[in-house]
């Protein structure tokens, strides 16, 4: 199976004007329409940002909602003083 944007391509004058439908797209299938597949490092690259980015994204909360804590105790002492 493979991913429909590899049917569609950004070139179709129709994909660039939002003008796509199911039909359209069965056609393009049915007539093996290709379009130029990118370099095979730019796709090497797009998984590692998108693993990168999910194993992250629960460190980055931590960090912030520790930074958030932090930023309320000092203006909580602060009112003390």
């Amino acid at each position: 199976m493979h991913p429909i944007c590899y049917y569609v391509g950004g070139q179709a004058p129709e994909y660039r004007d939002n003008k796509i439908h199911t039909g359209w797209l069965d056609s393009r299938i049915a007539m093996r329409v290709r379009v130029e597949r990118p370099p095979w490092h730019l796709s090497v690259v797009g998984g590692a940002l998108y693993v990168s980015a999910t194993e992250c994204q629960p460190i980055l909360g931590f960090l912030c909602d520790v930074t958030c804590q932090v930023q309320l105790d000092l203006k909580q002492s602060r009112k003390k003083e």
